[in-house]
């Protein structure tokens, strides 16, 4: 089965079962209809993700990496494209920049933690 990102736009929140897990992939609010436009690739436990952007603001690029807060409309580019954000994230784990955390239970950045 083929699965195109046009295929979303048919369903309408009273769908449940796809309302929810469109839900949970960041979506934006279009009319009556939900459309994806935000994947997201990280999560901190508060709703907050950075995201792959398949619908840029202008002068923004299709895949591009914005940081998305759950309390602001406001969205900050992290990286320009996944492979970009991949290589950066690859070299914070390799540098020390990324540490695991027990206590949050997943990779964190080290210096977002009070004590190791």
């Amino acid at each position: 089965m083929h699965l195109s990102l046009s295929m979303f736009s048919k369903f309408k929140p009273d769908s449940y079962s796809i309302f929810v897990l469109l839900n949970k992939l960041a979506l934006h609010k279009c009319g009556n209809l939900y459309r994806l436009v935000e994947i997201p690739l990280t999560y901190d436990g508060a709703g907050n993700h950075d995201c792959l952007d398949l619908a840029p603001a202008k002068g923004g690029k299709v895949g591009q990496i914005i940081q998305m807060w759950h309390d602001d409309g406001e969205r900050q580019l992290v990286a320009s494209s996944f492979h970009n954000w991949l290589e950066e994230y690859a070299t914070g784990l390799e540098s020390g920049q990324y540490v695991f955390s027990h206590e949050y239970g997943g990779i964190v950045k080290a210096d977002s933690i009070w004590c190791l």
